[in-house]
């Protein structure tokens, strides 16, 4: 799921998961290589290169964990 939105002229990722049972596979990568493919398509400037990473982990605004 992955949930992508523009104010102010920007894109924001709002949102991103796969499903634990689903991961491991790249579908994460695959949902920011759409949500790119979007951004780019409505000629936003995107720098995704930096969530790319296989390693990455965000920690949930909510203090629960990885996201």
């Amino acid at each position: 799921m992955v949930i992508a939105s523009i104010r102010d002229g920007l894109g924001y990722l709002e949102e991103l998961a796969v499903l634990p049972a689903h991961g491991r596979r790249g579908l994460g990568g695959h949902l920011l290589a759409a949500v790119d493919g979007w951004a780019r398509s409505r000629g936003l400037q995107v720098d995704a290169q930096i969530f790319m990473r296989r390693d990455l982990t965000v920690p949930a605004r909510d203090g629960r964990g990885p996201c």
